[in-house]
């Protein structure tokens, strides 16, 4: 029998992920409403699918190519402005589903978190360094860029791996509170 409560709330996961990974994107033509909620469905299993692989730990390498699998099958559809997602909202779509389904305790630790501004400016990114996620994340290069900094920022810390840092940051608001609770508990050890 199904669970109609891990439904509902996968289905509440979905809704949050979908509304953030294309607010303020300006992604569709001028097409009906139908359209959209049609697409958006399609891309609803396509997610699931791809999130199966995540019940056991993947790659770096393979979160990579699944966020452009979530790209390819968004390719050609006259409703999307651009003919296709980009990967900034790829990225987004994919890694705050598995965030839910982590926090939920439904798969292991993802490689990878949701990258938009408010992460890249709580990592105290320098303000040349903050990109739009919906507009200047186009290529894979873009998005390990953001990540490869935000390893650097992780291995001076004592949390173990990329989603607990930005839950951690997520939480604390900002790197330099982290930091500075960090050093407490630390020195109060």
């Amino acid at each position: 029998m199904i669970n109609l409560k891990d439904t509902f709330l996968e289905s509440q996961y979905w809704m949050m992920s979908i509304q953030a990974a294309f607010q303020r994107s300006g992604i569709y033509t001028n097409v009906s409403d139908k359209t959209k909620e049609v697409f958006r469905s399609q891309l609803h299993i396509s997610v699931k699918q791809i999130a199966e692989q995540y019940k056991t730990e993947i790659s770096e390498e393979q979160h990579i190519l699944n966020i452009l699998k979530l790209q390819n099958a968004s390719k050609n559809l006259d409703l999307l402005k651009n003919g296709i997602l980009n990967f900034g909202i790829c990225q987004k779509l994919l890694n705050l589903y598995l965030k839910y389904l982590w926090c939920a305790g439904w798969i292991p630790t993802p490689p990878h978190f949701p990258i938009d501004r408010l992460i890249q400016e709580r990592l105290d990114f320098k303000q040349n360094e903050v990109v739009s996620w919906t507009k200047d994340i186009l290529t894979s290069k873009d998005y390990m860029k953001i990540i490869d900094n935000s390893k650097v920022i992780l291995a001076k810390t004592d949390i173990k791996n990329l989603a607990e840092l930005e839950l951690e940051i997520y939480t604390h608001n900002n790197l330099k509170e982290l930091m500075k609770l960090k050093r407490h508990v630390t020195t109060r050890s």
